[in-house]
């Protein structure tokens, strides 16, 4: 069996590219092939698709019983033997899905099975590099709440500070606590963040997903740090939202100072948000990506720009930056920084979903910022205007949906990474780096990165989240990578250096138990409790250690 949605590239290239491929091949031999419609699309859609594709084997709607009972989800892949018991169920990995199907169907001898012992510490930090670590972590964690799930997925893109005290706070989301989505906010002190947090917000309604994204900074020039929240489905047509809250001595209020809305139902408007200067007036602007907008194609993704001023943002976009084809999901992941040096920041925008010469290979687009007003009205741009397009090299690789600035060789130019972790064809995943300053052609490939740090082992997902800060206090930000080695989840950490050059991580921090997806998400978290150190966060989503898959988040600091 099969699951998957129509919108999911990795969904289609499983089920209507790889899954029909064998079936074709095995069929014959005793194989059959069902694919359930996880997400249950309109049948009268779904069928001419099938018949264009020429697929044989049965694709059926699930009204949930199928997804219940196998615990199925988006790109997974199950497959039953005759007794009825389950033989494989992960993400599709076509060398091991053939295997089982050659075993099960008698072409192939089943493996003698041998005890082998992996070193790997439980939950503990492997130390590659003993000369480069001079600091211990102390460790903490925060579980979900009861009746949550979820806590660990998203996390803060930057450090936060919201009263200004001098000591940096923990913020997280769960998008789905108690249907809504919350933020938690733990305010830091000379001994570390509140065990408890001390700020609690609840999204309006059921099925806002209030925190899917985190921003924050100085928007209204107080000199306090203030925090942006994306509710994807916020609001009462479900047009998403983005809620600004200001910072002040007493920390961040629970009524939001400003809310930006979505212009149409369903869109997803505030799935990803950054902050910068990007026509040069001194005022922060606010970049919001819509990942499903179907402005120019369907679901092609947009990028709202609202520029900052003495009055605040307003609601009309200032720029709308539309993506190029259907299914492309522009704004999956938005970044600022100033590419071309001219003292303007850019924008930095991903497109997981674009397919170009493959299916999925995914683009980065980047604006270069330009000194402009507002005069009232909504200048759209198409993302085939883009000052420079960067093209994913492999079909399913997702590039740009992960993108990343920091300063990781020490030249004083903020760099901008991004992770291909390419969930099929047995891949060990991608970090692409791209330094700040280099010169830039219109069009380029992933493989013109600066630097490429490839996984360790297949299957891992390397590169399934990102984060840059400065660990060792050299100056310089180290760069760490998420992946979902083990089954477990890792973190490996690498030394920024003058060089860039990134030949094998220093550090490798484990999850604890299988399945958990410690390393789901990575971020910095600042100087939590002012000890002149770089504090980082790391988030475990289906952590079972205080309820039913509540998630946890870890503290390194």
């Amino acid at each position: 069996m099969i699951y998957f949605a129509m919108w999911c590239g990795v969904c289609r290239a499983n089920c209507f590219e790889i899954q029909k491929e064998l079936y074709d091949k095995y069929h014959d031999k005793g194989l059959e092939v069902f694919a359930l419609d996880y997400l249950q699309n309109k049948k009268e859609e779904l069928a001419p698709i099938i018949k264009d594709l020429g697929i044989k084997y049965k694709t059926l709607m699930d009204d949930g019983s199928m997804k219940k009972k196998y615990n199925g989800t988006m790109a997974m892949t199950v497959i039953i033997d005759q007794k009825g018991i389950i033989r494989y169920k992960d993400f599709y990995n076509r060398e091991r899905v053939e295997d089982v199907i050659k075993i099960l169907l008698g072409l192939k001898k089943e493996p003698e099975k041998k005890e082998v012992t992996v070193k790997i510490p439980e939950g503990g930090i492997n130390i590659l590099d003993s000369e480069r670590i001079k600091r211990r972590f102390r460790h903490s964690v925060y579980y979900g709440q009861p009746k949550s799930k979820g806590t660990g997925y998203f996390l803060p893109s930057v450090r936060l500070d919201l009263n200004n005290d001098g000591y940096d706070d923990v913020v997280y989301a769960n998008a789905f606590d108690k249907s809504r989505g919350a933020i938690f906010v733990h305010y830091g002190s000379k001994v570390g963040p509140s065990k408890k947090p001390d700020l609690i917000i609840h999204g309006e309604q059921n099925g806002d997903s209030f925190g899917y994204s985190i921003n924050g900074g100085d928007i209204n020039g107080d000199g306090f740090t203030d925090l942006i929240v994306g509710a994807i489905q916020g609001l009462s047509k479900k047009a998403g939202a983005v809620y600004v809250f200001y910072g002040s001595k007493k920390g961040i209020p629970k009524i939001p100072s400003v809310v930006l809305k979505g212009q149409s139902k369903g869109k997803w408007f505030g799935f990803s948000t950054a902050l910068c200067d990007i026509n040069g007036d001194g005022y922060k602007d606010l970049i919001v990506g819509a990942r499903l907008n179907d402005m120019a194609d369907k679901e092609a993704g947009a990028v709202y720009v609202f520029y900052g001023s003495r009055e605040g943002y307003l609601q009309k976009p200032d720029v709308i930056i539309t993506g190029e084809e259907s299914l492309d999901y522009l704004g999956v992941s938005l970044a600022c920084a100033d590419i071309n040096k001219d003292g303007i920041d850019d924008i930095i925008a991903g497109a997981p979903g674009y397919n170009g010469e493959g299916v999925d290979r995914g683009a980065i687009y980047i604006f270069y910022g330009r000194k402009d007003s507002s005069d009232n009205k909504t200048t759209m741009i198409s993302a085939k205007k883009a000052d420079v397009k960067i093209e994913g090299e492999r079909s399913m690789e997702n590039f740009g949906k992960i993108i990343v600035v920091g300063d990781i060789n020490g030249d004083g130019l903020r760099d901008f990474m991004s992770g291909a972790y390419n969930m099929i064809e047995n891949s060990s995943g991608y970090v692409y780096v791209f330094f700040g300053g280099r010169e830039m052609s219109q069009k380029m490939k992933a493989g013109d990165a600066d630097r490429i740090i490839e996984g360790r082992s297949k299957d891992t997902m390397f590169g399934l989240s990102i984060t840059a800060v400065d660990i060792d206090g050299d100056g310089i930000d180290d760069l760490m990578v998420g992946s979902n080695a083990y089954k477990k989840g890792a973190v490996y950490l690498y030394y920024g250096n003058k060089n860039g050059k990134f030949d094998s991580p220093s550090l490798v921090i484990h999850g604890w138990k299988m399945d958990w997806k410690f390393g789901w998400a990575i971020a910095p978290a600042g100087d939590i409790n002012r000890d002149g150190r770089m504090d980082f966060l790391i988030g475990e989503p289906w952590n079972s250690e205080n309820g039913d898959k509540t998630g946890a988040l870890h503290i390194y600091y």
